[in-house]
């Protein structure tokens, strides 16, 4: 598994579709290979979502935080990457348990 030490930056408002949807996120400009990444926050834990259309800028989800930080530096340090397919069954878990009715379909799975 990948890990990285550290990624700050500025967190930059986004399309706020995540947030709609119940999954609220902080778009910072980091260079991270398409992946999803577990990692922790100044604000707690957190799982980090890097994907193809939006090169350049990742989408980091703080787990139980509801602030608006806009314009505030953000840190995630020890940023690990996880294969998909577990990923997507530990986040169907923990949403679950904090009351959102979610799951999660690998694109290498027919619906």
């Amino acid at each position: 598994m990948t890990v990285i030490e550290e990624i700050r930056g500025m967190v930059e408002r986004g399309s706020q579709s995540a947030g709609t949807r119940g999954f609220p996120t902080a778009n910072i400009r980091a260079d991270l290979p398409v992946g999803f990444y577990v990692g922790m926050t100044q604000y707690g834990p957190a799982f980090v979502v890097s994907d193809q259309f939006h090169k350049g800028m990742i989408e980091v989800h703080i787990f139980d935080f509801e602030q608006d930080i806009y314009g505030q530096e953000l840190v995630v340090k020890k940023v690990t990457q996880f294969p998909t397919d577990l990923l997507c069954l530990i986040l169907q878990r923990i949403l679950r348990a904090e009351g959102k009715d979610v799951f999660f379909i690998p694109k290498n799975q027919p619906v």
